[in-house]
């Protein structure tokens, strides 16, 4: 049978299954992903506050062992005293003066906060040996950490 100019193929009049999505999917999948990002950004905010406490706490655990080690190399006593301590630097003495500093990322503020003889300095012995124990308190945008020099040199951060 020949088919007239003026007919449409029989092909053409069936239905096709439909592909892809529909704008309602797409905006209900677009909603649902910016909902658990945004919950995500808060927690990524919070864990690079406490990335950044960690890396100055590990700073200053460094200074201390520094410390430690310069007293024990050059066998003279190293203080570090309460003005010593400030936003962001540590700084250690000798009886000659200034022997070293530290500068801490971010702004850190220190704090020595429970010394187990209050009022007298924080040193080191020729021997390396911290005088007292003390506890140190490090801030950062509100969180807090706490590292403790112990009598044995031992350092420990809570």
């Amino acid at each position: 049978m020949a088919q007239k100019k003026w007919q449409v193929p029989a092909m053409a009049t069936k239905y096709y299954k439909q592909s892809g999505f529909s704008l309602i999917e797409i905006l209900l999948v677009l909603g649902f992903a910016s909902a658990l990002i945004s919950l995500g950004a808060v927690n990524v905010k919070s864990y690079m506050q406490e990335l950044r406490l960690n890396q100055a706490t590990t700073a200053f655990i460094g200074s201390l062992r520094q410390m430690e080690d310069d007293s024990l190399r050059f066998s003279q006593k190293i203080s570090l005293s309460e003005s010593g301590l400030s936003v962001g630097r540590v700084v250690w003495n000798t009886a000659d003066g200034e022997f070293g500093q530290l500068d801490l990322p971010y702004g850190t503020i220190i704090s020595a906060v429970d010394k187990s003889i209050p009022n007298a300095p924080i040193w080191f012995s020729g021997r390396g040996l911290p005088f007292q124990q003390t506890v140190f308190e490090l801030e950062l945008n509100n969180n807090t950490r706490e590292v403790v020099l112990l009598a044995t040199g031992v350092v420990l951060r809570k």
